[in-house]
């Protein structure tokens, strides 16, 4: 791990650790990066169309929030309910997040786009508390109208070229292989902007690994210095450390 530390861009492990990285990016003093053609890890952050970097404010990470919950609780009753809706459950509000960067739906009867089991609902209530605190944060310092600088990121690593791996994350690719807590953040954003407030994926090359047995330690050192499991503040839901695309 030593050696893979000394990989690290310094600047740019900067931005890792404090979340500022799709903020940074878009500046003019970005910080330097391996090249996108490598394989290895990188980072996904989210900022919002024209605001040079920047993510949501406060006010509207609250907005979000209870997004996600009515989505988790929506989630919850149909999977308790024998993967049926319960047509005294407002639904309507999953469907049209599930609408998000794809085609219409095919019928009100699919399952839950970013649940799609009962286990990954606790990894929803999870990203809750994580933007709960990011908002909380926001008001302590009194700017809840500010948009912040600061993101939640997601870590992957690949074995193919990043560049070709991180389409998967944008939004225009319609997000069929992303992270449920990921993909659900973007599509509510977007459900709640109604085309104001549009989400950006700005995915960046962290680390280049030459060697096959260096990309799980490589994931995992990266993982750790961003903190980016849901459970800690960000969005990535599984331990890292595999050898597949991610």
């Amino acid at each position: 791990l030593r050696r893979l530390c000394l990989m690290l861009p310094f600047e740019l492990t900067k931005s890792l650790v404090r979340h500022t990285l799709a903020y940074d990016m878009m500046q003019s003093t970005r910080p330097e990066t391996y090249s996108a053609d490598a394989k290895g890890v990188y980072a996904v952050g989210i900022s919002i169309k024209h605001r040079n970097g920047k993510f949501l404010t406060g006010n509207e990470i609250c907005a979000i929030v209870l997004l996600i919950k009515a989505y988790a609780d929506a989630a919850e009753v149909y999977f308790n309910n024998g993967k049926k809706w319960n047509p005294k459950d407002p639904s309507d509000d999953v469907h049209r997040i599930d609408e998000q960067f794809r085609s219409k739906l095919t019928g009100l009867d699919e399952p839950p786009r970013w649940a799609n089991s009962a286990s990954t609902i606790p990894k929803l209530r999870a990203l809750v508390q994580v933007l709960e605190e990011l908002a909380a944060a926001a008001a302590r310092a009194g700017r809840l109208d500010v948009p912040l600088t600061q993101s939640p990121l997601m870590v992957g690593c690949t074995q193919r070229p990043i560049d070709e791996t991180v389409r998967q994350h944008i939004p225009a690719s319609g997000l069929h292989s992303t992270t449920a807590t990921y993909g659900l953040m973007l599509c509510a954003i977007q459900f709640h902007g109604k085309g104001k407030i549009v989400p950006e994926s700005i995915a960046v090359p962290i680390l280049a690994t030459c060697e096959p047995e260096d990309l799980a330690d490589g994931e995992r050192l990266v993982t750790t210095l961003a903190q980016s499991l849901v459970n800690q503040t960000s969005f990535n839901i599984i331990e890292l450390g595999g050898t597949k695309d991610s």
